[in-house]
């Protein structure tokens, strides 16, 4: 169980945190034509990497359109030493490649309901709160080989009622590397400026490993069971 007081916080004259994040995801596709579905789960260890700040649970929908575009649809289930955040997604992704076959470029819109149950003892008189996020990223992506993918993003993110437009910002880049057909690995590094307090700015410098495996219809080793007469 995460505890309020085991992990130290920004502050005025320490605005910044060094943080490390690792996950796990488990993606099958064509679930029935067209839909993929994704459960994905990780931690965040924040004040310097020393403390477990969270545990971020996930499902995800996909759907696609056609070539370029998939309408999402998730949920996220977060326990942290505050209490325990339900968040609701939904938008769409628009991907295709640019200039040569090995650049992509894609464009993802988001819109976020977010309900945050205070648990922990310094919050517990506060009243549980709802916040809606406006997000769009752009990332581009490049093929160095077979197996090396490069990426990098931006990505604002817009908290409606919030100190200011823009709630915090994020910046990243990293490589995938393709373990095997179906497994994946993702390393990267985030810049995230945080603007949601009044007093001042908090920066975080994040980096973080992702293991991702993907399964499809039907694989090799699902047998179906058939019936003979």
């Amino acid at each position: 169980m995460l505890s309020a007081t085991s992990t130290a916080q920004t502050s005025f004259n320490d605005p910044s945190d060094n943080q490390v994040w690792t996950g796990l995801q488990l993606k099958y596709y064509d679930l029935i034509p067209k839909l993929s579905v994704e459960v994905n789960y990780q931690q965040r260890y924040w004040n310097n990497a020393g403390n477990l700040k969270g545990h971020y649970s996930g499902l995800e929908f996909g759907y696609k359109i056609n070539r370029f575009i998939d309408i999402l649809a998730d949920y996220r289930l977060v326990l942290r030493d505050k209490g325990q955040y339900h968040r609701f997604s939904l938008g769409a992704n628009y991907e295709r490649k640019f200039f040569s076959p090995n650049f992509k470029l894609a464009g993802r819109l988001l819109v976020q309901n977010q309900y945050q149950d205070y648990t922990d003892q310094i919050n517990a008189i506060k009243p549980d709160e709802r916040f809606i996020y406006y997000r769009g990223r752009l990332k581009g992506s490049y093929k160095i080989s077979k197996k090396i993918d490069v990426y990098a993003s931006v990505e604002p993110i817009f908290r409606v009622g919030g100190v200011f437009i823009v709630d915090n910002w994020r910046s990243q880049l990293g490589f995938t590397f393709d373990i095997t057909k179906k497994l994946k690995s993702d390393l990267y590094f985030i810049y995230r400026e945080d603007y949601a307090k009044a007093t001042y700015n908090r920066y975080f410098y994040i980096s973080g490993l992702n293991l991702s495996y993907k399964l499809n219809r039907n694989p090799k080793w699902f047998k179906p069971v058939v019936n003979e007469f």
